[in-house]
């Protein structure tokens, strides 16, 4: 049983943090392409939706809109599993 003063050892905080390493790297949003496709779209900035689409497609990257799916399905799931990774690095003491 847990209470609200035990401390969990660090090891198994370590484990833990381990095993939620895991999700991030296998998460939809970690995928290279959809990092690649990100970052074309943030470096072209507002607008040049027509010169952002090209890009991707030249490279073989998922399209504006397929990101745009992915994100919306999957951005809850992200936020959770960094809110938990920020929660466990805190508690050990792990800066970013």
């Amino acid at each position: 049983m847990r209470t609200m003063f035990r401390r969990e050892p660090a090891q198994s905080l370590r484990g833990e943090l381990a095993s939620i390493d895991e999700p991030i790297a296998a998460h939809p949003l970690s995928d290279p392409s959809i990092r690649r496709a990100h970052e074309i779209i943030e470096s072209h900035g507002p607008g040049g939706v027509e010169a952002i689409a090209a890009e991707l497609e030249s490279l073989g990257l998922p399209s504006l809109d397929e990101v745009g799916t992915i994100q919306a399905e999957h951005t809850a799931s992200w936020w959770r599993l960094h809110r938990r990774r920020r929660r466990l690095t805190r508690r050990l003491g792990i800066t970013d």
